[in-house]
């Protein structure tokens, strides 16, 4: 905060009041805000007044301030009023805002501006503790991979269910049985299952009813989560045999992969590695200019499990030891069955020689795999 000249930060994101003073809570969706002085004193929390017992305790919580639902004063108007008590208003501060947030409505911010208009600077902070979660601690890693421990569990009770007549939820019911038996925790998002047609949907759709029929892509999201942080991969399974324009497909594609893991090591570009492995896809004509093969991962709530990192060629950073993401690939085929995706990734966690799989089940289309 002081290299950004900020007096204080007001925090919206779960994921920087999870990561600072460990308050887990789902209800992200209603207002709530961390206040974070510049000058030592610890966090002051303004939230649903049912989450006061659930806050209050807390290390590095100073106060937690309830809003009741039948209060006279709006959400903004008692985050100001906090705000005034902590002396933060009124002699020219500067007060970081994470605007970047799923759960700061556009109306709050709007009512936030209005009431603070003229009493101090609100600056752009969305990346201040973002920035710092990316490079995970050797506590953080442990979580991981217990996270990637209940993801593999969930692609081993997921594989035999995939089947003819079986639906995609009972595919569903059986990743999360065997992610919950194997010791993981709720994931911020749920897994998705995809068959068929639906597979076009890529990562971004739910399991459904749909029966799994002979002779289709069947597309496993998993994201193992263990203390909320999260590693995230994609299986693509064809149930039968695979015709000779998928088996290709996914031979390049897992080519590109390659080609990226060799490029994987501290101090090395991610732009670097991106564009290599997308001049693997160039050539086989299946890349999509401005596609990004990744993303980091940790800490997540819905509606996202991303961190800042982003595996594309634009991408500024170098790899740092205990970066961890998922990297991954897609491409849709139109075959006489009608059009399919397939889509491939695996997490990774960057190591102080090059990189580790954090999965132990390898890239195949192959069901006994």
């Amino acid at each position: 905060m002081a290299q950004q000249g900020l007096d204080a930060i007001l925090m919206f994101h779960q994921e920087s009041m999870y990561y600072l003073f460990g308050y887990d809570a789902l209800n992200h969706g209603e207002f709530q805000a961390g206040i974070l002085p510049s000058d030592g004193r610890d966090v002051t929390v303004v939230c649903c007044a049912i989450d006061k017992e659930l806050i209050g305790g807390l290390p590095f919580v100073d106060d937690v301030v309830g809003l009741l639902d039948d209060s006279l004063d709006d959400a903004a108007q008692i985050t100001v009023r906090t705000l005034e008590k902590m002396n933060l208003l009124d002699r020219g501060q500067r007060i970081g805002i994470e605007l970047r947030s799923h759960a700061l409505l556009p109306y709050y911010y709007e009512e936030l501006r209005r009431e603070l208009d003229g009493r101090c600077e609100l600056r752009d902070a969305s990346g201040l503790v973002a920035e710092l979660r990316i490079r995970k601690s050797p506590a953080e890693i442990e979580y991981v991979r217990r996270a990637a421990s209940a993801q593999d569990a969930g692609y081993e009770a997921a594989f035999p269910a995939i089947r003819v007549g079986n639906r995609e939820t009972g595919v569903l019911a059986e990743v999360l049985s065997g992610m919950f038996a194997a010791g993981g925790d709720s994931p911020g998002i749920w897994p998705t299952v995809a068959s068929g047609p639906r597979t076009l949907a890529s990562t971004h759709s739910s399991a459904s009813g749909r029966v799994i029929k002979e002779d289709e892509m069947v597309q496993l999201v998993l994201s193992g989560c263990s203390r909320r942080y999260q590693v995230v991969g994609v299986q693509s399974k064809w149930v039968g045999r695979p015709p000779a324009a998928v088996q290709e497909a996914y031979k390049i594609l897992t080519e590109a992969h390659l080609i990226a893991l060799d490029h994987i090591a501290p101090g090395l570009p991610v732009s670097e590695m991106a564009r290599r492995a997308n001049t693997v896809l160039e050539l086989a004509g299946m890349w999509e200019p401005g596609q990004h093969l990744g993303f980091g991962t940790g800490i997540g709530y819905a509606p996202t499990w991303s961190d800042n990192l982003r595996i594309h060629e634009r991408e500024s950073r170098v790899f740092e030891p205990n970066f961890v993401f998922s990297l991954s690939y897609r491409h849709t085929l139109n075959l006489d069955s009608g059009p399919v995706a397939i889509t491939i990734s695996e997490p990774i966690l960057v190591t102080e020689e090059g990189y580790e799989k954090l999965s132990r089940h390898a890239l195949t289309l192959d069901l006994t795999a």
